[in-house]
């Protein structure tokens, strides 16, 4: 994975979209 700083929060913009999961999970996944 070579999204750690770069984007982070369009990390958890993505996949809550994509999955429409809660961004709290988003954090658990980049982790």
């Amino acid at each position: 994975m070579e999204i750690l700083t770069m984007g982070v929060e369009e990390e958890f913009i993505l996949v809550d979209q994509a999955t429409r999961a809660p961004v709290n999970r988003a954090p658990a996944v980049i982790r």
